[in-house]
């Protein structure tokens, strides 16, 4: 006698076993979404820090005239307030973050650029102090403000809700060069990418987890 197979058990065992691959995809997918934002959150530290080295930079070489800070992150790739070819930043980085090119621009009341920070309203997975990072509450990624020193006071522009620089002038920085605009220091050399602070300033920054510049 041919005992009848038990198809019941076996179409349980099948869904079963599709809902189990579903919620191990689900799993993966959503560790996979929080290694991949980790991994943006590091490009955006490491991207701010060099805006701001760059920006620390370009302000030493004359930190005494009318308007010491750049007013377009171009001129960070050549100054063109020296002859020659100076450069602070190797290129204009995106925003990991926000997947732009477009940064929000922390700007002087005379339009000069002090800092920098990320449009994008996601909520960051942690918060990493770093060296020109301004936390203001923390909420959103809009709210990390890469800062060089010697900045105005950081508030929010009420009107456009961006961030502004607004307070007392700036003070020259310590030991920064003498305001000479047409000069170059002997340290550095045209065409050279300059580390924050000038020439005596440490190396420039590495990404995470790499020995070169994020391409």
């Amino acid at each position: 006698m041919i005992r009848p197979r038990p198809q019941g058990f076996t179409y349980l065992a099948v869904l079963f076993l599709v809902a189990l691959m579903g919620l191990t995809a689900t799993a993966t997918a959503i560790l996979w979404r929080i290694e991949q934002r980790r991994a943006d959150e590091a490009e955006l530290l490491f991207a701010g820090a060099a805006f701001v080295r760059a920006i620390e930079a370009y302000r030493a070489v004359a930190p005494s005239v009318p308007q010491p800070w750049p007013v377009t992150l171009e001129q960070l790739l050549r100054d063109p307030r020296t002859p020659g070819v100076r450069r602070y930043l190797r290129r204009i980085y995106r925003d990991p973050v926000a997947r732009s090119a477009r940064w929000g621009l922390i700007r002087t009341p005379q339009g000069g650029i002090v800092g920098v920070y990320s449009q994008s309203t996601a909520r960051p997975i942690r918060r990493v102090p770093t060296p020109g990072l301004v936390v203001r509450d923390g909420g959103t990624y809009a709210e990390w403000l890469f800062v060089a020193a010697g900045a105005p006071s950081i508030v929010r522009d009420a009107r456009s809700g961006g961030w502004v620089a607004s307070g007392p002038p700036p003070v020259p920085v310590p030991g920064a060069a003498p305001a000479q605009v047409s000069g170059q220091p002997a340290a550095v050399g045209p065409g050279a990418v300059v580390p924050a602070g000038g020439a005596g300033s440490t190396s420039a920054p590495t990404a995470p987890g790499q020995g070169s510049v994020p391409r």
